[in-house]
């Protein structure tokens, strides 16, 4: 939760002090949990090959033991590091099966930060009419649910951005059929 908050170093903190403890309980399956959660606040730091790292190491741990939501949440942020790092079809690759993984557990959290991200991937691409329908899909998806810091953010400003090249008309005619979508309507649309 501190990382939501973007207390980023207490996050860090607290998530290294529990990397340390359940490495020395022999516990096998606290590791990689606490590596992807880690991985997750790396991410949002900035610190794209140290979040590569840990959401590495845990990610393949996470699908052994078919924990679902970890395996969706590492492909999520390494999904949003290949982003970053311009690696746009490995970010495609991970962001798809992220939400895919989020949708059959029906977790609305999951498919709206799988929803913003890909909409950033499009952004990234220069796709800017298919980043405004997906920002307004996410929009609409996360709509009783709040964003992070790190994520109200980069929303933001892929909205300034977007908008800004498509103008403000084209902009709000594309968010708003986003945002008009059902959520399995949405999710077709960014599996597309």
């Amino acid at each position: 939760m501190l990382g939501l908050e973007g207390r980023l170093d207490d996050a860090r903190a607290i998530l290294a002090e529990s990397m340390e403890l359940a490495a020395g309980t022999g516990d096998r399956w606290a590791v990689p949990h606490a590596k992807c959660r880690r991985g997750v606040v790396e991410t949002m730091a900035g610190e794209l090959d140290e979040a590569m790292r840990l959401l590495g190491e845990a990610l393949p741990v996470l699908r052994r033991i078919g924990d679902e939501n970890c395996t969706s949440m590492s492909l999520t942020f390494l999904g949003e590091t290949h982003t970053l790092q311009g690696d746009y079809e490995s970010a495609r690759d991970c962001l798809r099966e992220a939400l895919e993984g989020y949708v059959g557990l029906q977790n609305p959290f999951g498919i709206g930060n799988c929803l913003r991200r890909l909409a950033w991937l499009a952004e990234a691409e220069g796709e800017h009419e298919r980043a405004a329908t997906l920002l307004g899909q996410a929009e609409e998806a996360c709509r009783e649910l709040k964003m992070s810091v790190h994520d109200r953010g980069r929303f933001d400003r892929s909205v300034e951005s977007v908008r800004g090249v498509l103008g403000d008309q084209k902009w709000e005619e594309a968010r708003a059929a986003g945002a008009a979508l059902s959520r399995e309507e949405g999710v077709r649309l960014a599996l597309g």
